[in-house]
């Protein structure tokens, strides 16, 4: 009898274990995958070591302000994430902004890039909705998350309003982006 539950014990702290490992495309709150969100831009070798890491130089002219970002690609070609890094001016870099391109990254609340308006609004407090010219940026309350939206998915009476409102935003509306603001938790 003891030995049966000896062997018990064993084989739950076994399962226990294996429940524990990281799902590589979780976006919890201190990673996105296999991503910590306090990570530093050295370490990003060895973290995609298995995947490919693609950096793209301050020269090329699809870089914002002159500053390097980089790519993260499965093995394979499929595009994952697009991180940029803080300021060059930090003496160690940290990362400052990360972008999900992959829809199987899902957050602990089940939001993906498959996602709809109506689920995020289900699953988070809205904190703010900005508008741009082509776009909607969606934040929610207490996470360092955004959705941005087309304007083009919005009802004609609602896409050229300046100011707009969770209740004018369809439920079944798709979102387009889905970012990681680092700077957020700040």
């Amino acid at each position: 009898m003891i030995r049966k539950l000896i062997i018990l014990v064993f084989l739950a702290v076994f399962l226990i274990q294996c429940a524990k490992k990281q799902d590589p495309f979780l976006i919890s709150a201190d990673a996105v995958g296999k991503l910590p969100k306090d990570a530093f831009i050295t370490e990003l070798d060895s973290i995609f070591s298995e995947d490919s890491l693609v950096t793209i130089s301050r020269n090329s002219k699809f870089t914002i302000s002159g500053q390097e970002y980089f790519e993260v690609y499965e093995k394979g070609g499929k595009q994952l994430l697009s991180i940029t890094p803080k300021s060059k001016t930090d003496s160690v870099q940290g990362i400052q902004n990360i972008q999900i391109y992959d829809d199987r990254f899902t957050t602990d609340k089940g939001i993906s890039l498959k996602s709809t308006f109506g689920e995020i609004k289900n699953s988070y407090e809205i904190k703010s909705i900005t508008t741009s010219f082509k776009n909607i940026i969606v934040t929610p309350a207490n996470s360092d998350l955004y959705f941005t939206i087309s304007k083009d998915e919005l009802p004609e009476d609602v896409k050229y309003s300046t100011q707009i409102e969770a209740v004018q935003i369809p439920d079944e509306v798709r979102i387009k982006y889905m970012m990681v603001d680092l700077s957020l938790r700040e």
